[in-house]
C-alpha cells in the first residue's frame, strides 16, 4: 500500500467518528405557548439581518431573540400597532423593514421605532408605486415584486 491509501483508509475510518464529534454538540429546543409564543399555529418564519426570529401566528407577531418573546399585536384604535392579529407571512427589505401580509392586506413594520404602517401605500407611493399591494415578494437581492390592485 501506498502511504495516500494508507492515509485515504484511515481518514475513511475517521470520518463517522469526526461527524459524530460535529452532531452531538448540536441542541434542539422547543418553544411554545409556555414560553411566551402567542398561538400554536405558526404560519410563517423569518430570521431578519439582527439574528431576530419572527414568527407570524394566528394570534400576533412573535419576535424571539433567542431568550425571550416579544408579541405584537392588532389594537384597533392604535394605527401603530398590527391591522389585524393574523399574521400569514413575513418579509425582510433592503431598509430592514418587515412586510406583514394578513391575507388581505399588508403592514409595514419598522425595527427602530417597533412600530407599525397600517397602510403602506404611501411607503409605496414615495417609491413611486401607484395603488395598494396585493401580493409582494423580496427576493434573496431584497428587489421588490409588488402586484397592486391599481396597476398590476
Amino acid at each position: 500500500m501506498t502511504k495516500k491509501s494508507v492515509f485515504l483508509t484511515l481518514y475513511l475510518l475517521m470520518l463517522p467518528l469526526m461527524i459524530m464529534a460535529v452532531i452531538s454538540d448540536i441542541k434542539f429546543r422547543r418553544l411554545d405557548t409556555r414560553d411566551g409564543l402567542t398561538n400554536s399555529q405558526v404560519n410563517s418564519i423569518l430570521r431578519d439581518a439582527h439574528g431576530n426570529v419572527w414568527l407570524g401566528t394566528q394570534f400576533g407577531l412573535c419576535r424571539y431573540d433567542g431568550y425571550r418573546f416579544k408579541t405584537f399585536y392588532s389594537y384597533e384604535r392604535d394605527t401603530t400597532t398590527l391591522r389585524s392579529h393574523r399574521v400569514d407571512e413575513i418579509q425582510e427589505d433592503y431598509f430592514g423593514n418587515l412586510w406583514i401580509d394578513h391575507g388581505m392586506n399588508f403592514s409595514l413594520y419598522d425595527p427602530v421605532t417597533e412600530s407599525v404602517n397600517r397602510s403602506p401605500t404611501t411607503w409605496l407611493g414615495k417609491h413611486g408605486i401607484r395603488g395598494g399591494a396585493e401580493s409582494l415578494h423580496i427576493d434573496s437581492k431584497k428587489n421588490f415584486w409588488i402586484k397592486t390592485y391599481d396597476d398590476g
